[in-house]
């Protein structure tokens, strides 16, 4: 049990590591910004990389998702989620209030695979184009295999 632990924490810093070089080398002629934080931005504790724009920010994000500590073992669950936040869609001129959609998938070895989708509230402090911390809630469906359930989700973050 401790060996899939360990694989399972390796394949997520090599997600990691592989979001990080990526957002670094792209966002040299691109606006491309990368992310740390906790929430539907990063599935759970982890990172994103976004495209951004004035009034548009569409992201992908990979993380920690559910942990479960047993005597004798301890099980990680990743996964990976995608969405997009537009702030011209309220009657507000700016470009720090935003409506978007996500999608997730978690899952790993001892956890159901739940698939979650919906709707998305987030602010951004100084605007999707500039770097700078965010805040947001999303709420929506997950399905697994068996069942459904209503999935609300905080966010908090920083775009570098």
């Amino acid at each position: 049990m401790v060996e899939r632990s360990q694989m399972n924490i390796r394949k997520f810093f090599f997600a990691i590591i592989l979001v990080c070089l990526t957002g670094s080398h792209a966002s040299a002629g691109q606006d491309l910004s990368f992310g740390m934080g906790l929430g539907y931005f990063y599935n759970g504790l982890g990172v994103n990389l976004a495209s951004k724009g004035p009034h548009d920010f569409k992201y992908l994000g990979t993380g920690v998702s559910m942990v479960e500590v047993t005597d004798d073992d301890t099980d990680i669950g990743f996964g990976i989620t995608a969405g997009w936040v537009r702030t011209d869609i309220l009657p507000i001129d700016n470009d720090k209030h935003g409506l978007g959609i996500f999608l997730s998938v978690n899952g790993g070895e001892d956890f159901d695979t739940m698939l979650s989708l919906g709707p998305s509230y987030t602010y951004f402090f100084k605007g999707t184009s500039q770097p700078g911390f965010n805040l947001g809630l999303a709420a929506g469906p997950g399905f697994t295999e068996d069942d459904t359930y209503l999935v609300v989700m905080g966010q908090i973050g920083y775009q570098f």
